[in-house]
């Protein structure tokens, strides 16, 4: 066992220091620059997804940034015996009320000086998230996770997941908390 040796303080410890001086941390020439101007959340009005923004409003407010929120309609009437215009009013139906419950989530979740705008999409839903993203021209892509079983996963494939695979930007995910788990 190695002696107390007194520290430049003339205090005696035993290598660690009591009272650190704060140290100014110097970074790597080669870590890229947050200059996050705009950022994008996922919404699919589940609980997760309302987490999600939340730590996407917090980042817009700390960065300054304009926040996007963007919801998928996804609509597939394959072989459906309707008509293309019958179609066409229940995908403006649906997306009506999309845009109905996003601007109520904008009311009640973001603060009025957080800069925010609402796109409301019809497709698949990784595809038109990614397509968004590249369009706004994006810093950063918030997305949650819904924790959905591993067969689910095998069948269905994960939103969040094909979005951080074909993304062009940074993808912040944010897992399902703990709180949300139902046993």
């Amino acid at each position: 066992m190695k002696p107390d040796n007194p520290n430049n303080n003339g205090n005696i410890s035993n290598g660690v220091n009591k009272n650190p001086e704060p140290q100014e941390i110097k970074l790597s020439p080669c870590l890229p620059v947050l200059n996050i101007k705009t950022l994008m959340v996922a919404i699919d009005f589940s609980d997760s997804s309302k987490i999600a923004l939340r730590y996407a409003a917090a980042l817009a407010h700390k960065f300054q940034a304009r926040l996007i929120l963007v919801h998928v309609v996804e609509f597939s009437l394959v072989g459906s015996e309707l008509g293309a215009l019958e179609l066409a009013q229940i995908q403006s139906g649906l997306e009506e009320e999309a845009n109905k419950q996003i601007q109520n989530l904008v009311a009640d979740e973001l603060p009025s000086e957080i800069e925010s705008q609402t796109v409301i999409r019809t497709g698949k839903p990784y595809s038109e998230i990614v397509h968004a993203a590249e369009e706004f021209k994006v810093d950063l892509l918030i997305i949650a996770t819904h924790g959905h079983s591993t067969l689910t996963k095998m069948l269905l494939g994960s939103t969040a997941e094909r979005v951080v695979r074909h993304a062009n930007c940074p993808v912040l995910i944010i897992p399902r908390s703990k709180q949300d788990i139902v046993l």
